[in-house]
Parts: structure tokens; sequence; C-alpha cells
């Protein structure tokens, strides 16, 4: 009963986050009609018809789905295994300042080879395809998955439940930045600068365009986080207007 109970607020948690980030950000930028951010959108063309809806529909199961591998770490078959700590000096300060860090790593390296994965035409056929039918992305779009890539999307982490030691509110810091990232690649606007591609050190982070283009194409760009995996294969697409073109481009 326990971990059904954990299952049943972790569903209405994730989706919660969900509407408060992706809804607050789609209502500022998409129904504000903020002065200065038309000139900031990065796709004219407005939002299909019942996008909105679908992409909702969508990440209420999505959420769903998060949440059956999000509370693996309390069934009590489990718990003795499980490495999550609540003492946030156990393992160590330095530990504790690089558990966020680490997992964003470990996800964007995951990611990039998850997403490349299922741009193999049959599988973007079968499973990718519905998250791409958001060609204008839009805030909503963020957990917008078909049921199979949702899996895809969260197995990464339970190998960590029992092999990393994590302090639960550094993971739930990570839950919240993750989120945050994952909206901005969606966000349908670009809030950096045009420098920002070309600087020494923000160049390795992704922009909303890099995510947009992404979109738009329906290649290159597969990162999460960090352009880094994108650069080192071939696979990057310019992230804005004034940024140097790739070298090269690969499709799948």
């Amino acid at each position: 009963m326990e971990a059904l109970k954990v299952f049943v607020f972790m569903a209405a948690y994730q989706f919660a986050r969900y509407l408060l980030v992706a809804g607050g950000a789609y209502l500022y930028f998409w129904k504000g009609r903020r002065e200065g951010l038309e000139g900031r959108r990065l796709q004219k063309p407005a939002l299909a018809k019942g996008q909105i809806r679908r992409e909702m529909k969508n990440s209420a199961v999505t959420s769903v789905i998060f949440s059956f591998f999000l509370s693996i770490p309390v069934l009590e078959p489990l718990k003795p295994f499980v490495r999550i700590y609540h003492a946030p000096l156990e393992h160590g300060i330095l530990w504790l300042v690089l558990t966020v860090p680490f997992l964003m790593i470990v996800q964007d390296t995951y990611f990039y080879w998850m997403h490349r994965l299922v741009h193999h035409p049959v599988l973007f056929k079968h499973i990718h395809l519905e998250h791409h039918r958001s060609n204008n992305p839009d805030p909503m779009t963020a957990y917008s998955f078909h049921p199979v890539e949702a899996v895809l999307e969260m197995i990464w982490i339970v190998p960590l439940f029992f092999l990393v030691p994590m302090y639960l509110p550094a993971v739930i810091l990570f839950s919240f930045f993750a989120i945050g990232m994952n909206v901005v690649g969606h966000l349908g606007f670009e809030m950096y600068p045009g420098w920002f591609a070309r600087h020494p050190v923000m160049m390795w982070l992704n922009t909303s365009t890099h995510h947009n283009k992404h979109h738009k194409l329906s290649r290159g760009n597969y990162a999460l986080y960090f352009t880094f995996w994108d650069k080192a294969m071939g696979t990057e697409l310019a992230q804005n207007p004034e940024a140097a073109p790739p070298q090269r481009e690969v499709l799948v």
C-alpha cells in the first residue's frame, strides 16, 4: 500500500510540476503577448489545431510512466539495495555538490544516443514521431511522448538508484532543473543573445534554437543539455543565425 500511495503521489506531483513549469512558460510566452517577444519567436506558423490538447494528454501518460520508475526506491523488496540517502554530508560535501552535475552528464550522454536511436526510420515511425508531431514546439511539448518513448526517457535513472549514492533533495533539485531545461528547449522563443553560441563556455550549452531546429528539420541536435556530443559526432546544427555553421551534419 505504501508503494501504491507513493506512486499515486508521484504521478500527481509529476503532472502538477509539468503544468507549473511548462504551463507557466506557455502562458507567459505564447499567451502573454509580451512586448518585444515576437522578434524572438523561432517559427512563425501558429501551433497546429489541437496541439496543446494532444500534448497535455500525452504528458499525463508520461507523468504516470515516469512515476512508475521513480517509485522503485520505495518498493519494500528493493529498499535494502537502494542508495538514496537523507543525511546531506553522509558521503561528503564534494559528492553532495557534484551530484546534480553528475546526473546532468549521465542523462545527457544517455539521451543523445537514445535520441539518435529513435530517429532510426523504423523506430521514428512507430515511437518518436508522436513527439515530432509538434513540428513547431511549445513548452507543453516537453513531456509529449509516445508511451514507449516515455519509458526510454526515464529508464536510465533506475540503475543509478542501486549503484550511486544520491542525496534525495539533490535528486529533487535535479528534477526541477531537468524539466526547466526541457521546457527551454521547447520554448519556441530564443531568449539568449546572438553571441551565446560562440562564447567559449556558453557554446557548450544548448539553447531554444538548438532544439527547435531539431523539431523543424527532424535531424541533428540530438543532445539534451550540452552540445558536446553533437559537436563530437558531427550532428550539430548552427544554434542561431549569428553562429558559425557546423563543418558537417550527420543524419541518424
